[in-house]
């Protein structure tokens, strides 16, 4: 499926890597991870 917008591009990106290292309990991004530098 390709996204529609950038955007949403870059979520479904980033989504399987992203959201397996800051959201390892599905509560949300923690200080000090990669993103939330």
């Amino acid at each position: 499926m390709m996204a529609t917008t950038a955007t949403e591009g870059w979520a479904v990106a980033h989504r399987g890597s992203m959201v397996a290292e800051e959201y390892p309990d599905g509560m949300g991004p923690r200080p000090g991870t990669c993103c939330s530098r």
